[in-house]
This record gives structure tokens, sequence and C-alpha cells, in this order.
């Protein structure tokens, strides 16, 4: 990481970065990544401006999906097995995940007066996403099974299954803004107003010749998995063939209105074309969203406000991904739906205390879903008849207690709430909505010991999630615990020591809708040198 200042007018900026080596508590999954991302500017302290930028990151890791999870022959057991968490239900040797991220962006801004300026910003990106990984689950246990399936007693077996993808993604973004103050009478204005273009085409290639040719996929033991087994196989790719397009007309004006040193007025208005096409099917909507909200300082470090804004999500916007195990909610092909709508309500409140030292916030807030997908009880089509709601209330405290002690905490809760919702025949209504835990929190201080030493520790908390519909199942709630030291050499140089997750819990991070679940990395140590030139 560094800088160099090559005239009072422009500069130079390196970033790069390597991470290597096993996640902790999972044998032998390893990860291997690295990244660049140069740029150069032009015109610093100028009327006129030039940022050259170019990011390529990449990653080349083996894949890990975690534990088989749910076992429709045991529906009693609603947590992932009880198993060591250093199995491993994938292939060394065979599975992969390559990822490829390349950036260019171009940003220039001319003063066009002491008030306004003008920025355009062209961004240019490639992606790819190339893997071939297992997937572990439970699909050779049937309902009402019986046997080592209902029982999960040694022996019983977990079904492994291919999941091989080629998916690459070209975009073109251009953004042009126009900002900056002015009066209308006593009233200062700050806005922002702009058009954006973008376009997106998404491209596949199809992938045979993978390990499991099988429709049921490959038998291995739950309790004591062979993940080193030989496969003689070859992978066969098809020609890339382009899946379709995205193209995106948005302009948009935002303006805060300061009335007076208590009271400030936020407005913003957004129009949207969205465009969706494959070789099959295409779609066009056009669709406005707004946000209003108000400030009140009755002095100077504190404040209140009250915002309210929508949202929308519209049919094709997930073009080229895979999946469908979400049902109607999740669908990604839908092409003959209007967009998803969504309302958002928020009343928060800062104090910046002891000097501005130390930061106390609150916020109720609400979101409503009122144009969810769902499926029609009597056609059994796809249509925007769901609805969801999530209400949550947020404290926060951020700041230095002391000069030498610094300290960030939050604490959430939510509650996430299924209106109206129905996947195929099943009806959802009245259920809490999946991933979603009610409660979360988090707390992390520093103290300086000394002039060169900083300690730290914190902890980390996440409640219940359910990971299907139907609340059958979820991932338990759990407690990690952090900590680590500093030593600063001098303004430049310095050495970290971070220890994580310390008392080694069990943790999932997630779960594809109950079909496996993913673990959290075990304790791990990192040492960190950190430069600055």
């Amino acid at each position: 990481d560094g800088n160099y200042q090559f005239s009072d007018s422009g500069a130079i900026r390196l970033n790069a970065m390597k991470m290597g080596g096993e996640v902790p508590g999972r044998d032998g999954v390893d990860i291997d990544r690295w990244g660049i991302a140069p740029s150069i500017a032009f015109g610093l302290n100028t009327p006129t401006r030039l940022t050259l930028s170019y990011s390529h990151i990449e990653n080349n890791d083996l894949p890990d999906q975690g534990v088989p999870f749910k076992n429709e022959a045991n529906p009693g057991r609603r947590t992932p097995p009880k198993v060591d968490r250093d199995n491993f239900y994938g292939r060394r040797g065979v599975d992969f995940r390559e990822n490829v991220f390349d950036t260019a962006t171009a940003i220039a801004e001319r003063d066009i007066n002491q008030d306004f300026t003008i920025r355009n910003l062209t961004r240019y990106s490639r992606t790819l996403n190339h893997y071939l990984m297992s997937r572990p689950t439970f699909d050779n246990c049937a309902p009402g099974a019986g046997g080592l399936c209902a029982t999960e007693g040694p022996g019983v077996k977990f079904t492994r299954k291919d999941r091989a993808r080629w998916r690459s993604t070209e975009s073109l973004i251009n953004q042009t803004d126009l900002y900056g103050s002015f009066y209308t009478g006593s009233v200062k204005h700050n806005m922002t107003v702009g058009l954006e273009l973008g376009k997106e085409d998404v491209y596949s290639k199809s992938i045979s010749g993978t390990p499991i040719t099988s429709r049921k996929g490959e038998l291995d033991s739950l309790y004591d998995p062979n993940s080193g087994r030989d496969y003689a196989y070859r992978l066969v790719y098809g020609a890339k063939e382009k899946d379709g397009d995205i193209k995106t007309r948005s302009v948009y004006l935002f303006d805060t209105l300061e009335l007076n040193p208590q009271w400030s007025v936020n407005l913003g208005l957004r129009y949207d074309q969205f465009r969706v096409q494959n070789s099959r099917a295409s779609r066009k909507d056009s669709f406005w969203n707004y946000q209003a909200g108000v400030v009140y300082k009755p002095v100077p470090y504190g404040s209140v406000y009250l915002t309210y804004s929508t949202s929308s999500n519209p049919s094709g916007e997930n073009l080229g991904q895979n999946g469908g195990a979400d049902g109607a909610a999740g669908a990604a092909q839908v092409r003959d739906l209007k967009p998803e709508r969504s309302r958002s309500w928020e009343l928060g409140t800062k104090w910046d205390l002891f000097d501005q030292r130390l930061s106390l916030t609150g916020a109720l807030f609400q979101t409503d879903k009122t144009d969810a997908r769902s499926t029609d009880p009597l056609t059994g089509d796809v249509t925007l008849s769901g609805s969801n709601r999530v209400r949550g209330l947020e404290l926060g405290v951020a700041g230095s207690l002391t000069p030498k002690w610094d300290i960030w905490a939050s604490w959430s809760w939510l509650d996430p709430k299924i209106k109206q919702y129905r996947s195929g025949k099943e009806v959802f209504d009245g259920n809490q909505m999946k991933f979603i835990a009610r409660q979360s929190a988090s707390v992390w201080t520093t103290y300086k010991v000394l002039p060169q030493v900083t300690v730290g520790a914190g902890a980390t908390y996440m409640g219940k999630r359910f990971v299907d519909d139907a609340n059958d199942y979820y991932l338990p709630s759990y407690w990690r615990y952090d900590a680590m030291v500093r030593y600063d050499v001098n303004s430049k140089l310095s050495f970290q020591l971070n220890a994580n997750n310390l008392s080694n819990n069990e943790v999932y991070d997630a779960s594809h809708v109950g079909l496996f679940a993913n673990v959290g990395p075990g304790r791990s140590y990192m040492l960190t040198a950190s430069y600055k030139f």
C-alpha cells in the first residue's frame, strides 16, 4: 500500500494484496487470493482533474459447501448434524473455484465555478466465475425412509453431486453528475443531478464430463467422508455463448435544503429504465423511486431524523444465475412480471458527546415489500401477490471514552415476517423470513497501553436464523470472541497480531435453503506487517 506525489498536481497510488493458506478448522480447505490496484491522478489542486485506476483480483481456492443439513427422513433434527468440524465433504484435487475481476475506471472532474462541479465516471469491468464443486446433501434419504437415514447412526450415507459452471460478464457504465450549492432566499441547497447509462452482457459455457455422471450422485459416509477419492474424468467445455444482456438508463436528482441551523430537508427522485433480454424473451420496465427526509438539530451536537423511501426489483435482475431452490421468490428467469416494490421508513437520532469524542445512535425502522413474487394458488403461475415486512431497532456507540480508550458497539433487533407467500402448493403466511436473525450484537474495544502498543478485544453475537420458508430448519445462535495487539514501530511501519474465534466455537455462516450448511473458520491467528510510503 503506497502513495507517491510526483508533483503538486499529480499523484500515483498502488495497492497490492496477497492472501493464502488453509481455512482454520476445515481439514485441507485452502484459499489463494491476490490483487493489485494502481491509480494515477492528474490536475490535483486545479480546476480540471483526471483519475485513472485499474484493479485486478484473482481467487483460486478449494470450494467448501460445508456439511449436509436437511434430512427429510429425520425431521426431528432441525440444526446441522453433529459431525467432526474438520470433515470435508468435497473432493481434494478435483474441486476448484476460479474467480477473476478486472475493473478499469476513468473519473474526469471540472470545476465550473466556485459553487458547481461536473464529474464524469466511465467504468469497464469483466468478471469470471468458473468452478467445479461438490454439493453434499441427504438427497438419498426420502421422507419416511427409516433405517440409518432416520437414525443417522454409524454408517449413514450422504449424497455428493457435481455443480459446474463457467460464467462471464462484461459491463460498461457511464455516469455524469453535476453537483454544488446555491441559495433560494435564505435556504441553502446542496444539489446533485445526474445521468447514468449501463449495459451488462452475460456469457456462459456448457460443461460436461464431470466426475459424477449418475443422476443419483455418489454416496459417502457422513461421519468419515473420503475426500481423496480418485476419479477418471475430463471436463469438456462448449462454445462461449451469450445468455443475454441488461441495459439501464437512469436520471436522478438529490437536494438537501438547509432551512436554518436547526432544520434541514432531504429530497431525492430517480427514474430508471430497465431492459433485460435473452434469446427467448425480453422485458422493459420504467419506474420511479423517491426519498424524503427531515433532520432536526435541537443542539449542535444532537440530531433527530425521519426518512421515507421506495425501491424496486425488476424481474430478470438475476439474468444468467443458477438457482430455483428458493421457489417463486428466487425465480431468476421471470420475464412476465412488473418490478417488486418496497417502501421503507426510519426514525433515528445521533448525539456526539464529550466534545464529539463519542457518538450515540439509535433508529427505529420498517421495510414493506408489497409486490413480492409468489405462486397463484389457482393457476400455479408466479405473480406479485406476495408481501413481507421487516421491523427493527438498532442502537450503536462509537468513539473514545478516554484519549487512550476507544469503543465500537452495536445491537439490533428485527422482526422479519412473511405476510403472504406461496411457493407451489405450500403456504408460508405468518412465518419468519429466512436467513435473518432476530437479534445480533457486536462490541470491539482498544486501549493504548503504551505510546507504541495498542491492545484490543471484542465479541460478536448472531441469533438463530431459519434457513427455509417453513421455519423447520435453522442455524443455531453463536458467540465469537476476537483479540489483537499492535506495535507501531514508527509512523510508517507497524505489526499487528489478530486472534479470531478464540474459543474455537462451531459457527455456521450460511445455508442454501437448508440443503447444506456452510461452516465458519475455527480459531486462527494472523500476523500483519503494514508499511506506508
